[in-house]
């Protein structure tokens, strides 16, 4: 799954999408939508020079996690714990571990 030209996390189970309408379905696109949003992430991942491919290749999929599902599941962590007055921390998203 790793080496696919394509979010590591999207296999080829069923999708939510899958559900839609065919006129829905034909209309959004989802495909199109993911692979859009893919290609952008893909252009915007920082090379190292001399990086062998695997290397490359962890780094764009955690690049893909950070700014895809993680960014996602924190904005939905915060505006949940705030509604209800907590404060949450996520200790393993502490910037300087992230940046190492």
């Amino acid at each position: 799954l790793v080496w696919r030209d394509r979010f590591p996390w999207i296999g080829d189970a069923p999708r939510l999408a899958d559900a839609f309408a065919p006129d829905l379905h034909q209309r959004v696109r989802p495909a199109d939508a993911e692979n859009d949003r893919y290609q952008t992430l893909k252009a915007e991942v920082p090379r190292l020079p001399g990086e062998d491919g695997l290397n490359a290749r962890m780094r764009e999929v955690m690049y893909y996690s950070l700014k895809g599902p993680l960014a996602y599941l924190l904005d939905r962590k915060d505006r949940m714990s705030m509604a209800v007055g907590l404060e949450v921390r996520v200790p393993y998203c502490d910037h300087r571990l992230i940046e190492y």
